[in-house]
Formats: structure tokens, sequence, C-alpha cells
């Protein structure tokens, strides 16, 4: 992503009240970002949804059967 892209992002988030962004105190030109409880809990929220996904998708698989493909997506998203 670049800059303005990010700046974007952050904006939202914390307008929607999911981070507090405060001045660095080490470098002023800095920001620093962090969940607010209610981004903390959406965060949760979303991981549950997500593992419940996964669940479903791959529940035809056998347990190795799911790590290989969870490791060969894995690698997809790294290039």
């Amino acid at each position: 992503m670049d800059r303005t892209t990010i700046v974007a992002v952050v904006d939202e988030l914390q307008d929607a009240g999911l981070i507090e962004r405060v001045r660095n105190p080490v470098d002023r030109r800095a920001y620093l970002v962090t969940p607010t409880p209610s981004g903390t809990a959406t965060q949760r929220r979303g991981r549950q949804r997500v593992n419940r996904a996964q669940r479903t998708l791959l529940a035809a698989l056998d347990d190795q059967e799911q790590r290989t493909v969870t490791a060969l997506l894995a690698r997809t998203l790294q290039q």
C-alpha cells in the first residue's frame, strides 16, 4: 500500500472509533496507532468469523489436507 492509502485507511478506522492515533514521543514526525477497546472487540469478532468460514470451507478435507491447502494459499499471498 502506498502512504496515501494507508493514511486514508487509518483515518477511517479512527473515525469509526476502532483505533487511536497519537504523536510518537520519540519521533514527533510519526504517530503511534493503537486499537481502542471497540477495535480490539471488532478484531476478535472478525477472527472468529474467519475461523468459522475456514472450518466450513475445509470441512471435507482431513487435517493433513487442510494444512497443505493453508500452506499453499499462504505461499501465494507472499508473492
